[in-house]
């Protein structure tokens, strides 16, 4: 159970990151959650929808954090999520994740759906990177 004044405490290092770092990208909703055997995390969900907003919003948030790494996950036929791990100060874990439509030519059909897989922050990058929304739209 999280107390009053543990969940002010985690919305507090929250916040003073996003005062920090004013240009991270716009936030759907934000989850604090108390971890049996973890302790405190957060949970920040992105607005974006285009895999090259994902990619981007993902990035610049990896670039503020430390302990960083990058998973995708297959939740339907149809969608994928990219979820970027790392920690907020004082080592606060904290987990950003958006979502964007399933395309086997980008994401590659072996990811099956309800499957997950570790991926470098390279690859976030290569889709950020994409010249034209067209080759990586949702």
């Amino acid at each position: 159970m999280i107390t009053n004044t543990q969940f002010l405490d985690v919305l507090g290092v929250l916040r003073d990151h996003l005062i920090l770092c004013r240009d991270l990208p716009e936030i759907a909703s934000v989850d604090v959650q108390d971890h049996l055997v973890d302790g405190m995390a957060v949970t920040v969900y992105l607005c974006a929808h285009r895999l090259v907003d994902v990619a981007e919003g993902l990035l610049a948030w990896a670039d503020t954090l430390t302990r960083v790494t990058c998973e995708l996950w297959r939740p339907s036929e149809t969608s994928i999520h990219a979820h970027v791990y790392g920690r907020l100060p004082g080592e606060l874990p904290v987990k950003v994740f958006c979502g964007t439509h399933f395309r086997a030519d980008v994401f590659g059909s072996e990811l099956r759906v309800k499957e997950r897989r570790t991926i470098p922050l390279g690859q976030l990058r290569g889709w950020a990177a994409a010249d034209t929304a067209a080759e990586v739209s949702a």
